[in-house]
């Protein structure tokens, strides 16, 4: 099972806020993770593994008793929910632009599928889907929250009329079949050899108000950015993470092992495993931390050494040479 962040959370963000409308508390999925739903939240760059995002998905259709969780989070989806693929989304000059998005994006939408787009001759548009690690348990889950949040996402884009001509499940006719034609608003078949959405030429090429050539460029440009970006096992994001979130009063090793339902040993070997430890990324999280405080000239400087918890200055003068090989007035001068 893949564990090298590679998912927008963008899904579980969604599956977290079913499951609090529901009982009022999502901490639960996220346990022994390194997750949370403050973690999911924080940075527009945080990726989750297919792991990760398994564990938490099969632990909120345990706790929401019934097969409909996909249906549901997928209803739930909004452009500004699915974060920066959203905005490129709503940029896009048509639907079969918007679509194509998608499929170059998926796991900027939050989707571990594959994801292929056809016109015919007609104009028509075929969206087919696969999921990209075949499993019993989900794949019914990401195909019904894919095709729901992208009927969403469509409606967005050319208006709240916008239905597909025809959805079509490789599974079997669910509990909730009316309640997904109801929904879509469109003929839904189930059993057959694809999981397919089809949208007739009116709706597939129809221009939107929204298309924004600059916007949608400029989105293309940092989704491509965050792809080829080299990313570490989830444990080493999930420490990273949880050191970013208090990095002036950073967890030790023996609090981030009970965090993650681990012991410090097993903890401290997996790290090595990927080459690094615990103090290389806390001095990679104070790095990050400090160029970022320091290319904000509003902060004066010994208000950054001491949000980093420094209470002498030189040492904090020190540190930054130390993590970045300048001098902090030199990073500041930089922005």
């Amino acid at each position: 099972m893949p564990v090298n962040p590679q998912i927008s959370p963008a899904v579980l963000r969604q599956a977290a806020a079913e499951l609090e409308d529901r009982s009022g508390d999502s901490s639960s999925l996220f346990r022994g993770l390194g997750l949370s739903e403050h973690a999911i939240n924080a940075d527009l760059d945080f990726l989750v593994s297919y792991r990760q995002a398994s564990v938490v998905l099969r632990r909120a259709m345990r706790l929401m008793a019934g097969g409909e969780l996909g249906f549901n989070v997928g209803r739930r989806r909004s452009a500004v929910a699915t974060g920066l693929a959203g905005l490129g989304f709503l940029a896009s000059s048509n639907l079969n632009d918007a679509y194509g998005l998608v499929a170059s994006y998926p796991w900027a939408f939050g989707c571990p599928l594959h994801v292929h787009n056809r016109l015919d001759a007609q104009g028509n548009l075929y969206t087919e889907a696969t999921p990209q690690f075949p499993d019993p348990e989900l794949d019914t889950f990401w195909i019904e929250e894919f095709f729901c949040s992208m009927t969403v996402l469509a409606r967005e884009l050319l208006g709240p009329a916008f239905k597909p001509g025809r959805l079509e499940f490789k599974a079997a006719r669910p509990a909730h079949a009316a309640r997904m034609k109801s929904f879509v608003g469109c003929d839904v078949q189930y059993g057959r050899g694809a999981n397919r959405m089809v949208t007739e030429a009116a709706c597939a090429l129809t221009m939107s108000v929204s298309a924004d050539t600059v916007v949608k460029r400029s989105v293309l440009d940092t989704l491509e950015r965050f792809r080829v970006q080299p990313r570490r096992s989830d444990i080493c994001e999930t420490v990273g993470q949880l050191l970013r979130e208090q990095v002036g009063a950073p967890p030790t090793l023996a609090q981030l092992a009970t965090l993650l339902n681990t012991s410090e040993r097993t903890l401290r070997r997996k790290l090595v495993e990927q080459s690094t430890s615990y103090h290389q990324l806390l001095d990679g999280a104070r790095r990050d931390q400090v160029i970022a405080l320091l290319r904000d000239t509003s902060i004066p400087i010994n208000e950054v050494s001491a949000s980093l918890g420094f209470s002498d200055v030189r040492n904090f003068r020190r540190a930054v040479k130390r993590w970045t090989g300048q001098a902090p007035t030199s990073v500041r001068k930089q922005t």
